[in-house]
């Protein structure tokens, strides 16, 4: 029946999206495609534009950039169509995404500064949060760091004020890169040193690796090099406990960097090895998730063309059969006039 439907597709939406955040990509997409299909059959427009939401951003999760885009589009013209302000800042979040990803920092920089005033007019301080830290990190990718700083701090006062421990992390993170950028780097260290505790403190979340790794290049950059190397091994440690080979490699990276520097050119090229095998990982990894995750749209979209298919056959099975009876009918009725007649 429609209710019970409705609520299978409020479900798998739901199954689907926590799935997402999980990491479990693959499951995740299964449970929001079939949750698709329902929510277009029902009408269901809110919660077609929260499945469009998990569908946008597992894309992006493999790096299917194309695909993710005509979701996200999709995603903000249903949010538009039925004027939900919150949904229409998810959707230029996913933009904004996009766009960072594949190299346009200006439009991303652009989207998410209208997300930031569409946040404040609706009074959405997460959304608002969310879009400082972002816009800090696309002025950071070009170059401002001054800017990138206004904008991290402005999250951070959010955060601080909202108790948005897991953004934080981020914004001072971006504090940190943003000093470093502006050759501040006793600055960068302090509140680097802040956002290892916080990550600490909210472990399990993976964030700690990658402030460890920015905090090691702090301390290169001010070419302390004992406290750069035992911050970088610790990034290094933390990121290989939970399989991020994308940290492993920037890790060894500057590890190489930071050896080269000291003139130790064997130390230099064995890390510099262990970041080319890191980075081919973690390509690796992202090339195995999107071959499972299509395979997961592909096997979606194959079951609902059989069950469209099947659909027909029945709908031209009972044609057939209406027509046979009609036939039948006609028949009877003419052998009645005949009988009549004689």
């Amino acid at each position: 029946t429609p209710p019970s439907r409705a609520g299978m597709a409020y479900s798998l939406r739901t199954l689907g999206y926590l799935n997402m955040r999980a990491g479990e990509y693959p499951l995740g997409l299964s449970q929001l495609l079939q949750a698709l299909e329902l929510c277009e059959s029902l009408h269901l427009e809110g919660a077609l534009a929260d499945v469009l939401d998990g569908i946008a951003s597992i894309q992006v999760e493999i790096a299917n950039y194309p695909a993710a885009l005509e979701t996200a589009q999709r995603q903000l013209a249903v949010a538009q169509r039925i004027d939900d302000k919150l949904r229409i800042a998810n959707a230029y979040n996913n933009l904004a995404v996009i766009y960072h990803d594949t190299g346009d920092i200006a439009r991303s920089q652009e989207t998410q500064l209208a997300n930031l005033q569409l946040a404040r007019a609706i009074g959405h301080v997460r959304i608002e949060c969310m879009a400082h830290i972002n816009v800090s990190d696309t002025y950071y990718l070009d170059g401002d760091c001054a800017t990138a700083l206004e904008h991290a701090f402005a999250g951070l006062d959010l955060c601080r004020l909202h108790g948005f421990g897991i953004f934080a992390i981020y914004a001072l993170h971006l504090i940190g890169k943003s000093y470093v950028g502006l050759a501040r780097a006793p600055e960068a260290v302090t509140h680097l040193e802040e956002a290892v505790v916080l990550a600490r403190r909210l472990a399990p979340i993976p964030t700690e690796a990658f402030v460890l790794v920015t905090l090691g290049d702090a301390y290169r950059s001010m070419q302390q090099f004992d406290q750069a190397r035992e911050y970088l091994n610790q990034g290094i440690a933390v990121a290989g406990a939970h399989n991020n080979n994308f940290e492993l490699a920037r890790g060894h990276q500057l590890l190489s960097t930071l050896y080269e520097e000291l003139g130790d050119s064997s130390q230099a090229l064995a890390h510099f090895k262990q970041h080319h095998a890191c980075k081919e990982l973690a390509t690796r990894e992202r090339t195995d998730l999107r071959l499972k995750v299509l395979q997961v749209t592909y096997d979606t979209a194959t079951a609902r063309k059989e069950a469209e298919l099947a659909h027909l056959r029945t709908v031209e099975l009972q044609a057939a059969l209406d027509e046979q009876a009609r036939a039948r009918a006609q028949l009877r009725e003419l052998n009645d006039q005949l009988e009549q007649q004689v």
